[in-house]
């Protein structure tokens, strides 16, 4: 616990956070900030400390708040046995805070609004979530490994299944499909073409099999060499993930794979060289592509060959835009089916 010498606080970066004056010790969020008539009003979050170490400054967040995020949070949990955040949450929180270190033991109901939230800035916007992750080989490249070891750090369960064996039912109940450019397009064909489950796709030459483009190479879909930005065309959208126009994804030049979609996508970024080969575009559910009506939310991603082993932090950035947009569509159906079932009720 912490408490306030003469019960002061200061209210600064957003109105939701308070700033205090106490030393509070490292691994202490979760803990309840008292004032000085013992009354409960916050609940401790981060410490900023100067390299001597001889002062720190805490911020919490407020009781109210708090107890407002909580409600929600924890009625996810008992329906679907996670907890799901919109895009404006993690967006607010990746910016508020810069590192968080969290501890849940006892009295979770208390305390897991805060601490979920507080996770966001490493975690995924619907924790507990299963990827089925198709790559090349189950022997991992390096750069499958990076990515499969990232989604795991953000609290995703990630399934892996090579693409000679991989079979469509194989998405079934998962929340994702992520398609590694390891994948060989001629072993995974149209398996994932009609699964009514989320896909992020970083194969070009799988995007017409998908529906996603055309099917005419150097045309509809490609790669380009040498490529280490990207343009970002659509500010608003959250798979920009807040980036600026021209953002460096990758430390080194790589091969950069773009797809050329259909008049109903939504583009979001493109090659530095010729923005109209987009390296980043998808599609809500519903919407007609080039090859069929969308089962569910699609994604084009610019990954290719050994890419994520040498990512910018930008770089991971719109890659958990990706995971966290695509899987917020499954979760939205989900809600809806649930209450549309308790109204026919």
């Amino acid at each position: 616990m912490a408490a306030l010498p003469n019960g002061i606080a200061y209210r600064i970066i957003c109105p939701d956070y308070l700033s205090t004056d106490t030393g509070n010790n490292f691994g202490n969020s979760g803990a309840f900030l008292l004032n000085s008539q013992g009354k409960v009003i916050g609940v401790d979050v981060a410490t900023v400390t100067q390299t001597n170490e001889t002062k720190r400054l805490g911020f919490a967040i407020p009781t109210k708040t708090a107890v407002n995020i909580a409600a929600p949070l924890i009625s996810d949990m008992a329906s679907f046995g996670r907890i799901i955040l919109t895009q404006k949450e993690v967006k607010l929180m990746s910016k508020l805070q810069h590192k968080i270190f969290t501890k849940m033991k006892h009295h979770w109901k208390l305390c897991i609004g805060t601490i979920m939230v507080l996770f966001v800035f490493t975690a995924s916007s619907a924790l507990g979530a299963k990827v089925l992750f198709v790559v090349g080989k189950k022997d991992l490249r390096a750069s499958d490994r990076f990515i499969k070891n990232h989604i795991e750090n953000r609290g995703i369960k990630v399934i892996i299944r090579e693409d000679k064996t991989v079979k469509t039912e194989d998405a079934s109940g998962t929340d994702l499909v992520i398609l590694s450019e390891s994948a060989r397009s001629r072993e995974i064909g149209t398996k994932f073409r009609d699964v009514a489950v989320p896909v992020i796709c970083s194969e070009p030459w799988l995007f017409g099999n998908l529906g996603m483009t055309g099917h005419t190479k150097k045309v509809d879909f490609g790669r380009k060499s040498h490529q280490k930005t990207i343009v970002i065309i659509n500010h608003s959208h959250p798979l920009c993930a807040s980036c600026s126009k021209e953002v460096q994804v990758c430390a080194k030049r790589f091969y950069m794979g773009w797809g050329l979609p259909g008049k109903n996508a939504i583009t979001v970024a493109g090659l530095s060289t010729d923005p109209n080969k987009c390296t980043i575009f998808a599609y809500e559910v519903g919407v007609e592509m080039p090859g069929l009506i969308s089962p569910a939310r699609r994604v084009g991603l610019f990954l290719f060959r050994n890419t994520a082993n040498s990512l910018t932090p930008e770089g991971w950035s719109l890659f958990d835009a990706a995971v966290d947009w695509s899987i917020s569509g499954t979760q939205t159906a989900i809600k809806s089916e649930i209450h549309t079932k308790t109204a026919e009720e």
